[in-house]
């Protein structure tokens, strides 16, 4: 077996490689949104779902209605948005109805 001779070309090269890939992860995280809406979710699923969003640097979490003042305070000072859904899931309600889910 021979060992493959390695410069330091090389290894600046493939070490620039890897940023430049972390940098494409990072970049595609921003465009991500993190979807919680499941009808039993609780508040400690909505936390954890807020802190994996900061840590990764997500777009946004998307929670229910009932939880987006809890996510906005967990947000608060980051780039993470809170998105919710008004009509959901069937979105088959009336526009009065829609209108004061907001």
């Amino acid at each position: 077996m021979g060992s493959k001779n390695t410069s330091k070309k090389d290894i600046t090269e493939d070490n620039s490689n890897e940023f430049i890939m972390l940098e494409g992860v990072h970049e595609l995280a921003k465009s991500i949104d993190c979807t919680l809406l499941k009808p039993d979710a609780t508040e400690a699923d909505v936390k954890k779902l807020c802190q994996q969003a900061k840590k990764y640097g997500f777009a946004t979490v998307v929670i229910n209605p009932c939880f987006v003042r809890s996510a906005s305070s967990l947000l608060k000072n980051t780039t993470v948005r809170v998105g919710t859904v008004v009509g959901f899931p069937l979105g088959a309600n009336t526009t009065t109805e829609k209108c004061f889910e907001t």
